[in-house]
């Protein structure tokens, strides 16, 4: 090449190839110089790179240089070099309390009291595997990294969360408050007012502990602010101005019902517990079902059924129409709807909603009829018979007016007149026109039956006739009415008499009167004849009184010993006319009771006789006092034929011995009596006690009483018929006084009748 150059001209371009002929010599110069510098650097890296696997080498069981944990150097430390340091160093992080504060609201938190502790062991590893994980890169990076600028490993905890959320839950519990909405609600003056919602606040458990671990792992004294937020009320003041506003409005004023020529009012007072108003509502809420009571209120006043217009008597006892009514019907309702809108409209008057129907009859059609009755009434009513009249006056007329409605009628009034009121006025007239008819009273003769009084003929009112020809003559005004009066003989008839069976002995009794004065047998013997024979018809009532009639001298008594009233409240015995009738009267009534017969009327004497309670029949307690007097009044004895056949009473006296038998138709009774239980025994006071009586002879003393004991007496008795049925259970009660010794002592000139005191 050098060769083929020399022939070249110099030229400009020949100084240009000259310069480009000695660049190659300048880069093989400086390629030379790089790898040079190359070849240097590689061996340096070589080296460092030696070097560091001889740090990393070195360091198999220490932690590398420039690892601290938590700020403590364990760099180049063992295992358990490093576990000391960091035990010594870090053990007490959880002990010092971390201050946590809401706003001015301070409380205090122990780590270590509340589940936070130094993992020793974790934290040892940590700062151990540090430069341990990875590429050999990698980890000489982080070798270098720590050499140069350090490196701290985090301090590793020990967590009980549950246990540390439970402490934060207590200062949690004076923070956290749920979220209060407004409301309405009225103030002293009665005016709705807002009051305004209360924000909630919630507490951040999570992100507070965090905080706290934050701090100890930093080994920090600043204090924790606790994170809590603040929830907004669903409601507030703005949501429930409007309705306030609207609630001011209609409670401004009362709100008037009206109708019916009445009033009713819901006061503004009363609007605060109907009225309501919440967020979203377009208008105010009324309490439909208090203003349906309110309503029906009002309804139960003024509903009224329809009522005719009638007839009544006035205070001047003239007839006169009673007004009637229209029915009134209030629609509760359409009058609900009506107050609720008033009161949601701000409306103050509201029209009750009702309906009326007419009454049937008017009061004009009743006056009428008034006025026709009153003709009626001024009519005076003659009623007559043969042999008397009676006239029925106005008030009479009136007390029996009836009046009956037809409906549908143009005069719907029918008078006319109750025949019972007519009745119960004309009762007396019935009964003094009325004469009993008398049957012929029948007696056992020598044991034939004879009539021992004849028959007479009644006449007696028929009350059904005489009574509608008065209805009849009193509705149509004519003024005369005659009673209709009917003859009415005996029924009972000879025929009847000879089918009459005394043939059986239901019971008899005894009682002995043979000890007694002359004057006392005769007034025995003369009731044992005024009462023997009498014959009792069926479900007829014997009466001792009736049959011995006047106990007179007429009769043939005389003045015998008696119980008598001692004009001081008591009784004691005296000589009376009739003394000793008593015994018939007792001796009839046990065998009335031995026959099982019903005992209407009797009476025990005052204290007991002896003579009275002989057996077989006789019994303490079963006894029959009697006093036949018109003038005090009669004590009697009755009772009544229950057997369903004629009954006669028979007595027998014989001088001494007095009885008595009950003849008729056995009915196949069983009578079961028991013996006396005596109780109230009385003891009696035995001195003696002197009587003046006029009725003996001067200085004649005469014993007519003797002392024996007072005492109750009960006797059951049991009455049933053949069938086992019973017809009568009970008891018969006396009671007796105690007796003294009681002598008469005589102040008159009277002859002495009688030794005894028996009545």
């Amino acid at each position: 090449m050098s060769i083929s150059l020399k022939g070249l001209t110099t030229s400009k371009s020949d100084f240009t190839d000259a310069r480009s002929a000695a660049r190659p010599r300048d880069l093989h110069q400086i390629g030379r110089l790089l790898t040079s510098v190359f070849l240097g650097a590689l061996l340096l890296l070589a080296a460092a790179i030696v070097g560091l696997l001889l740090y990393g080498s070195a360091h198999a069981n220490e932690i590398y240089e420039g690892v601290t944990v938590g700020g403590v150097d364990v760099g180049g430390m063992s295992r358990a070099e490093a576990r000391v340091a960091i035990h010594d160093e870090l053990a007490s992080v959880t002990d010092s309390p971390i201050l946590l504060v809401n706003d001015e609201q301070k409380f205090y938190f122990n780590p270590s009291l509340s589940g936070i502790d130094v993992d020793v062991e974790a934290t040892l590893n940590a700062a151990f595997a540090y430069g341990r994980s990875g590429s050999i890169w990698s980890r000489t990076q982080k070798w270098a990294g720590a050499l140069v600028d350090g490196h701290d490993v985090p301090v590793q905890l020990q967590l009980d969360t549950a246990k540390i959320d439970a402490t934060l839950q207590g200062a949690a519990a004076q923070i956290v408050r749920d979220a209060e909405p407004a409301f309405l609600t009225y103030d002293a003056n009665g005016q709705p007012t807002v009051v305004p919602e209360l924000p909630g606040i919630t507490f951040d458990t999570e992100a507070t502990r965090q905080l706290i671990i934050d701090r100890v792992v930093n080994k920090s004294s600043d204090p924790v602010v606790l994170v809590t937020s603040i929830r907004t009320a669903d409601t507030t003041v703005e949501d429930l101005e409007g309705g306030a506003a609207q609630l001011a409005t209609l409670m401004s004023a009362e709100l008037i019902v009206s109708g019916l020529d009445r009033t009713w009012s819901i006061q503004p007072a009363e609007m605060q517990s109907l009225l309501s108003y919440k967020k979203g509502d377009e208008t105010v809420e009324v309490d439909r079902a208090s203003i349906e009571v309110f309503v029906s209120q009002i309804a139960q006043q003024m509903d009224q059924t329809a009522k005719d217009a009638g007839i009544t008597v006035d205070e001047n006892g003239k007839l006169a129409a009673q007004p009637g009514r229209s029915e009134v019907t209030v629609d509760q309702l359409a009058t609900t709807d009506a107050v609720v809108a008033a009161l949601q409209n701000g409306t103050h008057d509201v029209s009750l909603v009702y309906s009326t129907t007419p009454q049937k009859i008017s009061d004009d059609v009743a006056s009428a009829a008034a006025e026709r009755g009153e003709e009626l009434l001024n009519t005076p009513l003659d009623v007559t018979w043969d042999g008397g009249s009676i006239t029925l006056d106005r008030g009479d007329l009136l007390r029996a007016l009836t009046v009956r409605i037809r409906d549908g009628q143009d005069d719907p009034f029918v008078f006319g007149f109750d025949g019972a009121v007519f009745q119960d006025v004309l009762e007396q007239t019935f009964k003094n026109i009325n004469v009993p008819v008398k049957e012929p009273r029948l007696r056992l003769v020598d044991g034939q039956i004879v009539p021992a009084q004849e028959g007479e003929n009644g006449k007696e009112v028929d009350v059904e006739s005489s009574i509608a020809a008065i209805v009849e003559a009193a509705s149509t005004g004519s003024g005369t009415a005659e009673l209709t009066v009917k003859k009415v003989e005996p029924t009972l008839s000879m025929p009847v008499i000879s089918q009459i069976y005394l043939g059986d002995v239901l019971a008899e009794s005894s009682t002995y009167y043979g000890d007694s004065s002359d004057a006392r047998r005769q007034n025995v013997e003369v009731a044992a004849e005024l009462q023997n024979g009498w014959l009792i018809a069926p479900g007829a009532q014997f009466s001792y009184a009736e049959f011995i009639g006047g106990v007179t001298a007429d009769q043939g008594f005389v003045t015998g010993f008696g119980i008598v009233e001692d004009g001081m409240g008591g009784v004691t015995t005296a000589p009376v006319i009739g003394g000793g009738i008593c015994q018939v009267s007792t001796t009839i009534f046990q065998a009335a009771f031995w026959s099982g017969l019903q005992i209407d009327e009797r009476y025990s004497h005052p204290y007991w006789i002896q003579t009275y309670g002989e057996p077989p029949r006789g019994m303490k307690g079963l006894d029959a006092m009697v006093n036949i007097d018109e003038v005090y009044g009669t004590l009697d004895l009755k009772f009544t034929n229950t057997t369903g056949n004629w009954i006669a009473v028979q007595v027998i006296d014989d001088g001494a011995v007095l009885t008595t038998r009950i003849l008729g138709t056995d009915p196949g009774w069983t009578v079961d009596i028991s013996q006396p239980e005596i109780t109230n025994v009385i003891k009696p006071d035995t001195s003696t006690q002197y009587t003046d009586s006029p009725e003996l002879p001067e200085g004649t003393k005469l014993q007519v009483e003797y002392a024996q004991e007072g005492f109750s007496s009960s006797i059951h008795r049991t009455v049933t018929d053949k069938d086992g049925a019973v017809l009568a259970d009970g008891d018969l009660v006396s009671s007796y006084g105690a007796s003294e010794n009681t002598i008469l002592v005589g102040t008159g000139t009277a002859t002495p009748v009688a030794d005894d005191s028996n009545s």
